[in-house]
């Protein structure tokens, strides 16, 4: 699938996406601040609030995430990691020089809605 730039005006995330954003408040285009994230939130929502729901996306140990172990590991064609549904978080990703990077598969996304499920019931 294409790379796709928020600059281009056809992207709205999609639930499932794995992105590039970037979280510093004080900068729209530095891309060393960029933090690799799990889109929770469906297009309908995105697209009319200009919000996106977000679980970071972390390389280190599962331990190292969080100590109670509501990490769900990721691997994508390009990117490995921990999905850290302790946190998730709500942004605009209009000035967060959003990147597409791939799509989730459905098992994967599942096991995160499962887990952030248990954390809100």
């Amino acid at each position: 699938m294409e790379k796709k730039f928020h600059g281009e005006k056809s992207y709205i995330p999609h639930q499932k996406d794995v992105i590039y954003i970037n979280l510093n408040p004080l900068t729209k285009k530095e891309k060393w601040h960029r933090s690799p994230a799990v889109v929770i939130s469906n297009r309908g929502y995105n697209s009319i609030s200009g919000l996106v729901i977000i679980a970071l996306i972390h390389y280190s140990n599962d331990s190292d995430v969080n100590p109670v172990q509501l990490s769900v590991p990721l691997k994508t064609r390009t990117l490995t990691g921990n999905v850290n549904t302790f946190n998730f978080y709500t942004v605009d990703y209009e000035n967060r020089n959003i990147e597409f990077i791939d799509v989730l598969d459905n098992s994967t996304f599942r096991k995160i809605k499962d887990t952030l499920n248990w954390i809100i019931q």
